[in-house]
Formats: structure tokens, sequence, C-alpha cells
């Protein structure tokens, strides 16, 4: 963990408003947008956001800084989500994948005039998006983690509290299912009429 982040979980520990609000401008937009690569919906990412930082804050004091902050903070965005789930009854991504944080801020700087492409794009957002699905919510999560967020495999394992080989495994499984469904989505696609 970087010395930055000690020192604002120091004094934020110490009732330092501003450091605490700090930390919150520091990682808001990873916690976001790993809640949205895990709910797909921008409200119900906000609204995990919301509950991430009060539960940080609650729990600030037992932080023992083995894991960054970063990664703590994705533990609770982790745990947050799964209990959003559990109370709205999610058990599937709902809508297309446009959750990747980079091309979508470059989207909306640059919006694509050419609507071939466009709806090129849209498409394989939902195929991907339907792909996802049917991964179970654990591969769903080590998908999302390690290739939406690119956590690496040791982050990943620490984030979700599991071994690094089951990790790998589930990484595995979720990426063979994904290529086989979207294969299987393009071929159908692809059959003359």
């Amino acid at each position: 963990m970087s010395s930055h982040d000690l020192d604002l979980v120091a004094r934020a520990r110490q009732g330092d408003r501003p450091a605490f609000r700090e930390i919150v401008d520091r990682h808001q937009a990873d916690v976001f947008h790993l809640a949205l690569g895990l709910l797909a919906r921008r409200e119900d990412a906000e609204d995990v956001v919301q509950e991430v930082f009060i539960r940080a804050y609650r729990s600030l004091k037992s932080f023992r800084g083995e894991a960054g902050l970063g990664t703590w903070l994705y533990r609770i965005t982790m745990n947050a989500s799964r209990d959003h789930q559990r109370r709205h009854k999610w058990m599937a991504l709902q809508e297309s994948l446009g959750v990747v944080p980079d091309s979508a801020r470059w989207a909306d700087r640059h919006p694509d005039t050419d609507p071939e492409r466009s709806t090129a794009s849209r498409e394989v957002r939902r195929d991907v998006g339907r792909a996802l699905e049917r991964l179970s919510a654990t591969e769903r999560r080590v998908f999302v983690l390690r290739h939406l967020r690119q956590l690496s495999v040791r982050e990943t394992a620490q984030v979700l509290g599991r071994a690094e080989g089951t990790v790998k495994n589930l990484l595995f499984r979720a990426l063979r299912k994904l290529r086989a469904e979207l294969a299987a989505h393009r071929r159908v696609e692809e059959t003359p009429s």
C-alpha cells in the first residue's frame, strides 16, 4: 500500500473528514466500475458505491493494511454487490456490457458517427452480455475482476478471499464457457437464411 494511502487511513481513523473524502475521491471511480461490471445497471452500481463507502468508514478502524486499500475496497464492493443482488433478486447480468471504463469514457467523448459501426458495437456488447449471463455468479465475478478491472490473479484471489489456484480454475472455466457461447452465437448469425 502506498504511503499516501497509509497516511490517509491514519488521518481518517482520527476523524479527519477531508482525509476520508480524499480516499473516496481516489477510489470512487474504480469501485463504481467494479459494481457496474457486477450489477450492469448504473442505478444499482451508484447505490452500491454509497454503501461501500459507508461500510468502509464504519470499519476503517479494523483495516489492517495487509492488502492494499484498493483491494480492501474491492472486497467490500464484492460483498455489497452480492448483498444488493440478494435484496433485489438479481441472478444474472441483465443489460449489455457497456461497462469497460476506458472504452466507455472514450465513447462518451468520441461518439461514433458511423451508424453501422455503432450498431455492430452494440451487438457485440449485447452478445458478450448474454454470454456472461450464462456464467455462474462466481465465474462472472472472477472474469470481471481479472479482465474488466484488470486485477492480477493474486489481487483477484485477495478480493474474493480464495486461493490463487481456485481463481485460475474459475477463470479458465469462465473463458472456456464464454468462447463456446460466443462461437455458437456467431455460427447461428452466420447461417444463411
